[in-house]
C-alpha cells in the first residue's frame, strides 16, 4: 500500500523533502515552512485533478442574446441599410418582450401580439419583420445554439406583389416633377432593372467599367447564394449619365440626394408621396425594376437571359411574373412573332 504523502528530513542535510509522483521535492530547511509549502503543492494537485466543467448547453440562450450574436455574425453579409433595418426590428421586438425570454420558448402568438401594436405596418412590412425574427432562430439552429426553430410553423405572412408597371408617360411626368438627382436615380433603375437600394443606390465610380459598359458589385443581396459578384449591364444612355455623375462624385455613391446621402427607401418614399398627391400617380422605386422585367418578358427576352440581367433565378421570375402571360396584347405579339409575322 503506497505511503501517504508527507514531508521528511533528508539525512545529513537541514532540508525537508516530500515525494510526489516518485520524485523528491525539496521544500525548506524550516519544518513549518516545509509543511506550508507541502500543503500548497497538494492543493494545486487537487485542483488540477478536477476536470474542467462541461460548458453549459446553450439551449437556454435568450432571444435577445441570440439576436445580438446573429447581428454580429451576419453584419458583413448585407448592405448597411438592410442591416440597420434588422437591428431596428430586433430591438423593437426585444423591447416588446420586456424580459429575457429563452429563444426556445418563443411562440407565434408573441410575434402576432407585437405586430398588432404596429398599426402603420402593412402586410409586406409585417412579413419582412417575421422573416427577420425567423432568420435569427434559423441561424441559431445552424450554429448549434438551438435544437430547432420554435417558430418554424409560424406563417410568414404575405408580401404584396409589387406588380405596378410604370408607363412611359407616367415616367416622364415623374421625372419632370422630382429633383434632377432623383430622376437620374429612377432612370438608372428603369434602364437596368437593378434593385433600387441594395444595388443601384450603392454604385460608386470604381464599380463602373466604362470601357465594357458594366457595373460590378462585390457585395450584393445574393452573394452568399451565387458566390460571385453581381454584374449590371449598362446601355449607352445610362453610361453617359454615369460618366457625368462620376466626374461629380469620384468617390462614394453616384446617386445621392441633396444632403449627400445615398437614396434609400425612406427618402424615396417622400418623393413618391408628393408624386401621388400632386400628380395622382401611385408608384415606388421598386416598381421600375418590375417594369423593366415585365417589358423585357413581353418583348420576348428569354427568362434565362433576363434572370442573369436582373440578378435572379429563372424560378423566381416564373413565380413572380407568371401574370405577364395573361397579358392578351403580349400573347398576341408573341403569337405573331412565333410565325415570323411580328413585323407585318
Amino acid at each position: 500500500m503506497p505511503r501517504k504523502p508527507g514531508i521528511w528530513p533528508r539525512k545529513g542535510t537541514p532540508w525537508w523533502y516530500t515525494t510526489l509522483d516518485g520524485k523528491q521535492v525539496r521544500l525548506s530547511d524550516d519544518k513549518r515552512e516545509a509543511e506550508r509549502l507541502f500543503h500548497e503543492l497538494m492543493a494545486k494537485r487537487a485542483a488540477a485533478a478536477v476536470p474542467e466543467p462541461e460548458p453549459a448547453p446553450a439551449l437556454g440562450v435568450s432571444f435577445r442574446k441570440l439576436a445580438d450574436e446573429y447581428l454580429k455574425a451576419t453584419k458583413g453579409d448585407k448592405v448597411e441599410r438592410a442591416f440597420e433595418q434588422q437591428v431596428s426590428c430586433l430591438k423593437d421586438f426585444c423591447a416588446f418582450l420586456k424580459k429575457r425570454v429563452p429563444a426556445r420558448d418563443l411562440k407565434p402568438h408573441m410575434v402576432s401580439a407585437w405586430l398588432r401594436t404596429k398599426a402603420t405596418w402593412g402586410p409586406s412590412t409585417q412579413a419582412i419583420k417575421r422573416k427577420t425574427i425567423k432568420a435569427v432562430l434559423n441561424w441559431g439552429v445552424r450554429e448549434g445554439h438551438l435544437g430547432e426553430n420554435p417558430l418554424k410553423k409560424m406563417a410568414g405572412g404575405e408580401s404584396l406583389r409589387r406588380d405596378r408597371v410604370v408607363t412611359p408617360e407616367e415616367m416622364a411626368k415623374i421625372c419632370d416633377f422630382v429633383s434632377a438627382d432623383f430622376a437620374d436615380f429612377l432612370n438608372a433603375v428603369l434602364l437596368t432593372g437593378a434593385r433600387p437600394f441594395s444595388e443601384m443606390a450603392r454604385v460608386e465610380a470604381k464599380d463602373v467599367d466604362f470601357g465594357h459598359g458594366t457595373i460590378t458589385l462585390q457585395k450584393h443581396k445574393n452573394r452568399r447564394k451565387t458566390g460571385k459578384p453581381r454584374t449590371i449591364f449598362v446601355v449607352p444612355e445610362l453610361l453617359t449619365m454615369l460618366r457625368a455623375r462620376a466626374a461629380r462624385y469620384p468617390e462614394g455613391p453616384l446617386f445621392r440626394g441633396r444632403r449627400g446621402k445615398a437614396w434609400y427607401n425612406g427618402s424615396s418614399m417622400k418623393w413618391f408621396k408628393e408624386v401621388e398627391t400632386r400628380l395622382g400617380i401611385k408608384a415606388h422605386a421598386y416598381a421600375l425594376r418590375h417594369t423593366y422585367i415585365t417589358n423585357a418578358l413581353i418583348r420576348g427576352v428569354p427568362v434565362e437571359v433576363l434572370a442573369e440581367l436582373v440578378g435572379n433565378t429563372p424560378q423566381v421570375l416564373h413565380r413572380h411574373y407568371a401574370h405577364v402571360a395573361k397579358d392578351t396584347s403580349a400573347l398576341k405579339a408573341a403569337a405573331l412573332k412565333a410565325v415570323g409575322a411580328g413585323g407585318h
